[in-house]
């Protein structure tokens, strides 16, 4: 069927006296085959999973960066936030405030912890590669990523194979073979309009062709259903974000450790403001936060500034990199 429908689009281009009616007839088929193709898509792709259900603990005592990758679908900064966080928590590092400007993380190395791959990397990024092995300052790490992009994001996507090599096994996701082979058809198709549309110099029409597939093979291409097991675990998870969202038991009962585990949760689960609340409230009654790393840049709102400073420069040195990979076509650096 494939195969008929390319051979009848290449027929009605190659014969001059139609080339018009078959511009015409092409363009109806690939917007009558798009509603065709998102109708598909909706029906295959996992629909949006929601619950008002609450729950009380944790659903397991997996990594917060896994919870992260498996709430969002995907490697985003918070994914590395979140193992900071954990080193922190776990005083693998610390941190310390330099001056009113700057904040250093500190190398604990002689806190003898067992390590996962990916916190393993982390620590390797942030001293070896950013730092001076001991300690890093995020004003220098600042300042490397906008003179030196090209080498943090290459040493930042050893990070991210670290967390693809860690979590293969854990098969999270699946790839729906049948659709990423229809996108392949659909592409071929849609490029076959765009051409043509240019040929006779419809570019709007061609336009309106080339961004809809391109926006189509995206979400195709990156997106993978959960699996079944995941599936599940991902529906806990969410129960314990809405109880998280509507917390309101008695703040006094919760100890250090639980509060810690507490804050890493709700910031991966994007309820970070909420938990601010849960803090400010404690406080008021119990000013013993002061004494534990990570509640303390939370609740005096230092967090934010040290979230920023990272997200930021890693997104710098992805986009400068990938100017100069541009400027460069292609060819290296």
């Amino acid at each position: 069927m494939k195969i008929v429908i390319i051979a009848a689009l290449l027929l009605f281009i190659l014969f001059p006296t139609i080339f018009y009616l078959a511009i015409i007839i092409s363009s109806i088929f690939w917007l009558a085959y798009t509603i065709w193709y998102i109708v598909k898509l909706r029906k295959i792709l996992d629909k949006k999973i929601v619950t008002n259900d609450l729950r009380i603990d944790a659903p397991n005592n997996n990594h917060p960066y896994n919870i992260r990758y498996l709430y969002s679908k995907k490697v985003d900064y918070k994914v590395f936030i979140s193992t900071i966080l954990e080193l922190l928590n776990k005083k693998r590092i610390s941190l310390v405030r330099y001056n009113k400007t700057d904040y250093h993380f500190i190398d604990n190395k002689e806190m003898d912890i067992e390590l996962t791959k990916v916190e393993s990397s982390c620590i390797k990024f942030l001293f070896n590669q950013m730092g001076d092995k001991e300690k890093l300052s995020l004003k220098n790490f600042s300042f490397l990523c906008k003179q030196s992009p090209v080498y943090v994001y290459e040493c930042f996507k050893e990070w991210i194979s670290a967390f693809e090599y860690e979590n293969a096994p854990l098969k999270y996701f699946k790839r729906i073979k049948p659709l990423v082979d229809d996108s392949l058809f659909y592409f071929v198709v849609s490029m076959i309009i765009v051409i043509s549309n240019i040929a006779i110099k419809y570019f709007l029409i061609a336009l309106f062709v080339f961004i809809v597939t391109s926006y189509i093979i995206v979400i195709v291409n990156n997106y993978a259903n959960l699996e079944e097991e995941s599936r599940n675990e991902y529906i806990e998870w969410l129960k314990y974000k809405n109880y998280i969202n509507k917390y309101d038991n008695d703040l006094d009962e919760l100890d250090i450790e639980s509060l810690d585990n507490l804050a890493m949760y709700a910031y991966v689960l994007d309820e970070y403001e909420s938990f601010i609340n849960i803090l400010n409230k404690r406080y008021e009654k119990n000013k013993d936060i002061d004494n534990d790393v990570i509640l303390s840049i939370m609740h005096l709102r230092i967090f934010e500034d040290i979230e920023y400073k990272i997200t930021s420069g890693l997104k710098t040195s992805k986009y400068k990199s990938m100017n100069l990979f541009k400027r460069n076509k292609g060819k290296g650096f």
